[in-house]
């Protein structure tokens, strides 16, 4: 219990109020207020590919060519990329470019490669190295540099890179990533559940269609269930007379602004290592009210452990945060695995989950399969979910990845070569960054027949006409040891609130089509329509 005694002794210590924000400092001096990379040393490799010499030099690639001075950022501001939105661009690369195309000179970033060839992509990834980086989210790397105390030794996993990030990733893979942990919480995200399904059925119209805001109650459900996994913390996000002015409330509304800045200042081009953008300053606002509000949360997660007798311990049934307090040593793993999980748990799941309700309710041969599924798994649609029933739910499965592929919620994944490559003819030398861009490769024929059709089926043994011709033209969850680490719990309250939703109601569409945004993730952009009939 050494772990639980350390946790209990000075829990403030651990979470002192945030140091206001220092002057700006130059790119050069940046690095150094933030956690150590060493992955570049750990994952090198000397070796080179053997077609190298052949290969077209790196210079040669193509992409958008800048300007004296003022690089490429002018094309953003004045340009011809002025009026392309963010969602918009990775096609626009793709059909101006081809294959391979580099973005250069942007203040304050590194050169970026982008890829849209499966085959380059699947070359990247498994020459990834033992320690594979990619860029992390610089801006929150700093924001916690601000306060090393609160994070020394866990800096946790969406900023950090090389030693530091495996001693993080080891130290909370098997509470994570192990099968066996996330169905241990099937019990909770089914009593979640049910009340979103108890709440579908009290907020829609005389017409059984959902209101406009009906993307807030799925961020509700999805901030409920993570609260109910990593901290056994119910918030009561789905009672039917929360206030508009909540906490529960502003806690959503600061995610969304949390992820919209972080999209500002680390995928957009932005001067914030030099200068405090307002996306910055509003940042670092919003992170201090969400991390005072989490932090209380876990810290009463913490002494509630603490006060547990040895009776109580044995029946009880832990959370993530209790697991890590008892298999780590440093509580500070615990307390930021949590923290993250709250962060990222709102958006994705919420997300996804309105993406494959939209496919199913615009394809509803595909919905009447389902359905026949759930059917058969649950004669009363009353029921429980269960391990073993979402074992059976095959469909299902099916369904949610082929929404992934349809509408994916990630760009792709990004990785920096560990050693010289050659990608699609050019050379690519080590050090360099290249984003392998899956939410373009999955609408092409060449990897997917039918591809902009949504068919399930390509997921199932029957679908062989329809499966995909390469492993690595999507990759939703990302590869190795990148690997989502919240990928279980994810599928666990996308499977648990799916399976109860179209076995209690007939869903169909009634707006335009959907919109998206991308937003650090593809966002939800307009209102969901949805019209939810009980099925008899």
């Amino acid at each position: 219990m050494a772990p639980l005694q350390t946790a209990g002794a000075g829990l403030r210590a651990l979470w002192p109020r945030p140091r206001a924000r220092p002057r700006a400092r130059p790119r050069s001096t940046l690095a150094a207020a933030l956690p150590r990379d060493d992955a570049a040393a750990a994952g090198a490799a000397p070796e080179r590919d053997a077609d190298w010499d052949s290969a077209r030099p790196f210079s040669e690639i193509p992409g958008p060519r800048p300007a004296p001075l003022v690089g490429n950022m002018w094309r953003f501001i004045l340009g011809d990329l002025r009026t392309v939105t963010p969602s918009e661009l990775p096609r626009r690369f793709f059909n101006d470019y081809g294959p391979i195309m580099k973005l250069t000179n942007l203040p304050g970033r590194r050169d970026l490669v982008f890829c849209f060839d499966a085959d380059a992509s699947e070359k990247l990834l498994r020459n990834e190295g033992i320690w594979p980086t990619r860029m992390g989210l610089e801006s929150l790397g700093y924001y916690r540099s601000l306060t090393p105390e609160k994070f020394e030794g866990a800096w946790g996993l969406v900023s950090t890179q090389g030693k530091d990030w495996a001693t993080f990733r080891s130290a909370v893979n098997q509470t994570m990533m192990q099968p066996r942990n996330a169905k241990l919480y099937v019990g909770a995200i089914d009593t979640v559940s049910q009340q979103l399904i108890n709440r579908m059925r009290l907020i829609r119209d005389e017409k059984n269609v959902m209101p406009d805001d009906f993307y807030n109650e799925l961020s509700k459900w999805a901030l409920e269930s993570i609260m109910y996994i990593a901290l056994d913390k119910r918030l009561g996000c789905l009672d039917n007379n929360l206030k508009p002015d909540s906490q529960v409330q502003r806690i959503i509304t600061t995610v969304h602004a949390i992820f919209d800045c972080l999209f500002h200042l680390d995928v957009q081009p932005s001067v914030w290592k030099y200068v405090p953008t307002p996306a910055y300053r509003r940042m670092k606002k919003n992170m201090d009210w969400f991390y005072g509000i989490v932090f209380g949360f876990i810290e009463e997660a913490m002494q509630r452990l603490q006060r547990m007798s040895a009776e109580e311990r044995d029946a009880h049934e832990y959370s993530v945060l209790e697991r890590l307090l008892l298999r780590n040593e440093n509580p500070r793993i615990a307390v930021t695995m949590a923290l993250d999980m709250v962060t990222a748990g709102v958006d994705t799941t919420s997300n996804t989950s309105a993406v494959v309700m939209y496919q199913l309710a615009r394809n509803p041969d595909k919905q009447r399969r389902l359905q026949q599924e759930l059917d058969s798994v649950f004669p009363d649609p009353d029921s429980p979910v269960t391990a073993d029933k979402l074992e059976q739910l095959r469909y299902l499965r099916a369904c949610i990845r082929e929404a992934m592929r349809v509408s994916p919620i990630i760009i792709g994944n990004q990785r920096m070569a560990v050693k010289d490559l050659v990608l699609c003819g050019y050379q690519v030398p080590r050090g360099t960054d290249v984003l392998c861009v899956h939410s373009e490769m999955v609408k092409e024929e060449r990897y997917f027949p039918r591809a902009l059709e949504f068919h399930p089926e390509r997921w199932l043994p029957e679908g062989e006409h329809l499966k995909g011709t390469h492993p690595f033209a999507h990759m939703p969850f990302g590869f190795g040891p990148r690997t989502c680490v919240g990928r279980r719990f994810a599928q666990l309250e996308m499977e648990t609130f799916l399976s109860k939703a179209f076995r209690n109601f007939n869903i169909g569409w009634t707006g335009a089509p959907l919109k998206r945004e991308l937003r650090l993730l593809y966002s939800v952009a307009s209102p969901l329509k949805f019209e939810c009939v009980d099925r008899v």
